[in-house]
């Protein structure tokens, strides 16, 4: 099998733009001219975020161009996915009309950040220039077909990471909707519209659905209390400890909460002991992020957490997507207190009013079509994570050589780099 070779970027590309940014004169937001970008700033899931246009460009790319971030940070390395645009100083295009050796030094260098970090501690203002950017190091196998090959593969990974993530962002849409509708009874757990004899008025909410009440939040509950006011004694492992970081996402999570001592644990839930069907809500800085505990786990929580015990009036998940919801944080951040980081007292809590129905199957109901939603995005989320992991596996290990496509698949590629090759001498 033949070899790797290590290569400069010079041998490669057919053509480098350093970016040269035009006079500030220019730039206007009326789309006149060209579409400006100036550097990292300007990039947003790997590709050109235009919001500045310029009369006067000075140096362009052109769509298909890799777009490399020069200036701090450096390396990053974006797609022009658009057209013909103007390009600051803050970026250099990279021009390959070979398109899978552009995936391929597209995918080397997003994986390969080490020589940039060494460019970067030689230099006062954090950039490179001309010269360092034509000899970036690529290491590639001298087939042609096994570079198409691995390129390709890398190429697919990306795709259906893509397709997943435009998935999370359609479910995300979906349940932002179903929530604003559902919470507020417009619309009926089977997927039918009220209509307008099933509401009535209310003096503070507007139209409230029939068999539905306003009540204050402490009316809902047993207990609401807060965590721990003092910092307890930390240690390496023992019995987690939760603060507001630990429900980013809306989910509780133990992968990166510290711990406390068993005896100090013990003391502490005298006051707030988390069970099974209580929810957890943010109260300080994050306000409002939320779960609903569902785990056999001992754990403790600080002040930053308000702990909501449930009574028998209301379905604990039903509550845990009300207070998810924007209406209820719009309420939490009328009642904060504070500048720098908000937060909002356990007495304010209580008296925040919230419309829901007196049915507890239809608060179930509701809450079990929201929570299909939800276990549809952590699969999709889960998927994610498992194909950037392939992806990070691939990398490390086609890129250098150190794992090799099977002949007969980098055979395959061998009609589409000779057609490819055709096309570059015509």
């Amino acid at each position: 099998m033949v070899k790797f070779k290590e290569l400069h970027l010079k041998e490669l590309y057919d053509e480098l733009v350093m970016g040269q940014s035009p006079s500030s004169e220019t730039y206007n937001d009326e789309k006149k001219g060209l579409p400006f970008v100036q550097g990292n700033a300007d990039m947003k899931d790997g590709v050109p975020k235009i919001r500045i246009y310029s009369t006067d460009p000075k140096k362009l790319s052109q769509k298909g161009d890799l777009l490399l971030s020069v200036r701090a940070p450096v390396g990053d390395l974006f797609k022009n996915n658009i057209g013909e645009i103007a390009i600051g100083r803050g970026l250099s295009a990279i021009r390959i009309n070979d398109q899978y050796l552009n995936k391929y030094v597209h995918h080397y260098f997003s994986w390969d950040k080490r020589q940039f970090l060494k460019l970067e501690q030689g230099t006062t203002f954090t950039e490179i220039g001309k010269r360092e950017v034509r000899n970036l190091k690529i290491l590639l196998p001298e087939n042609p077909n096994e570079q198409t090959a691995i390129a390709t593969l890398l190429s697919k990974v990306d795709e259906a990471i893509e397709a997943t993530q435009n998935s999370i962002k359609a479910a995300e849409k979906l349940k932002k909707a179903l929530m604003q509708n559902l919470l507020t009874g417009k619309l009926k757990p089977d997927g039918t519209w009220r209509t307008e004899d099933e509401f009535y008025e209310d003096e503070k909410f507007g139209k409230v659905p029939k068999g539905w009440e306003v009540k204050k939040f402490r009316n809902l509950t047993k207990q609401i209390t807060d965590g721990v006011h003092s910092t307890p004694n930390y240690q390496e492992s023992g019995v987690p400890f939760l603060s507001v970081t630990d429900l980013r996402g809306n989910k509780i999570s133990f992968d990166n909460c510290k711990y406390i001592s068993e005896e100090e644990h013990k003391f502490l839930i005298r006051r707030c002991k988390p069970e099974i069907g209580d929810v957890l809500m943010g109260k300080v800085a994050t306000l409002g992020v939320c779960d609903i505990v569902e785990t056999e786990i001992e754990f403790s929580v600080f002040v930053q957490i308000a702990l909501i015990k449930p009574n028998d009036l209301v379905d604990g998940n039903f509550l845990k997507f009300k207070i998810q919801s924007v209406d209820f944080n719009n309420l939490l951040y009328t009642k904060a207190a504070g500048t720098t980081i908000k937060y909002v007292g356990i007495d304010s809590i209580s008296k925040i009013k919230i419309i829901l129905p007196n049915s507890l199957t239809e608060q179930r109901n509701i809450a079990k079509k929201l929570s299909e939603v939800d276990k549809s995005l952590l699969s999709k989320q889960t998927k994610i994570q498992t194909l950037q992991r392939l992806k990070k596996s691939l990398m490390q290990n086609l890129l250098t050589g150190k794992v090799r496509l099977p002949e007969d698949f980098i055979a395959q590629f061998e009609s589409t780099v000779e057609v490819n090759h055709k096309i570059e001498i015509a």
